[in-house]
Formats: structure tokens, sequence, C-alpha cells
């Protein structure tokens, strides 16, 4: 034990600084800015990718409201072959459709569903989130040829949220 107090006597301790603090070579972390700089780059990079995969999801649910009105539109036209005619008018009265030709009427809050005085001519439509190029113009008029016209036509009325683009299936 007296050889290991020994040895740590015999040595010194060297408490003078190796290199001064303000030296390039002492500096240690980041500036401030730089680390504002690295922020703003994930922030508008952050942005950039939430843009993107909004956009990706009004697609999505636009291209869902078509395959729904065009399911829809089938099954009518099977129920048309059986009985001679359309159902009457009003989205909710799709519900004789189910579950004969249809497991369950596809719900939106933008369907609609139109069917003349005689239910021999339909229209059935869903709004559209994001604006696409126009086939036609909607028309309100039902005597009209293009009230009854399959395809993207905008200038209708339109929900919060949803651009003045309507999809729609007419009869055949």
């Amino acid at each position: 034990m007296f050889r290991f107090l020994h040895s740590f006597q015999d040595r010194q301790v060297d408490t003078a600084p190796t290199s001064c603090p303000s030296s390039p070579a002492s500096k240690k972390g980041f500036t401030l800015v730089e680390l504002l700089v690295v922020i703003g780059i994930i922030a508008i990079l952050a942005s950039v990718i939430t843009i993107s995969t909004s956009n990706a999801r009004k697609q999505s649910r636009d291209a869902k409201r078509k395959a729904d009105m065009n399911s829809v539109s089938t099954v009518l036209e099977m129920y048309y072959t059986q009985n001679k005619s359309y159902p009457p008018g009003g989205y909710s009265n799709l519900s004789i459709l189910a579950p004969t030709y249809i497991s369950t009427i596809p719900q939106d809050a933008t369907y609609t569903y139109t069917a003349d005085a005689t239910n021999k001519k339909y229209v059935l439509s869903a709004g559209l989130e994001l604006a696409e190029t126009q086939e036609f113009a909607c028309s309100t008029d039902n005597s009209n040829d293009l009230y009854w016209k399959t395809g993207v036509c905008c200038g209708a009325q339109k929900p919060a949220g949803f651009s003045e683009c309507r999809y729609q299936v007419g009869s055949k």
C-alpha cells in the first residue's frame, strides 16, 4: 500500500488547459444560425410532404366516389331490367336495391340521385374535392340532355370543402 501512495504522490497533476477555449479546435456544438437553418429546412420538407399527402388523400376519396357512382349505376340498370323503371328520386330511395342487387348502398354526404317523372331516366352525382377538367357545364334543367349526361361537370353549387365540380352518371 505504501508503494501505491508513493507512486500517487510522484505524479504531477497538470491543471493548465491544453488549448485556448476560444480556439476552433475546442469548439463543440452548433451555432444558433446553423440550428435555425436546419430547423427551417425540416419545416419546409414537412410542409411539402403534408400538402402532397393531403392531395393524394383527396384524389383517393374522389376516385372512390366515382367508383361508387359507377357501381350504383350498374345496379340501377339491373333493377331497370327487372322492373322496367328506375326507383323514384332521392338517394335514400336507393335502399330498396340492397341486399337484392348490392350488399350495401355507398354513403357520402355529397351523393345525390334524381329520377325523371316517369322513372325512365336517372342521374347520380357526387361532389369532388379536387377540381377536374370540365367535360360539360352542369345543368339544373332536367329537360336539357346535359342534365342526364355522364362525366365531370362544373358550375354546380358546391358543398363546403369541395370544388365546384361534380361527377355524375346518367341512365344508359
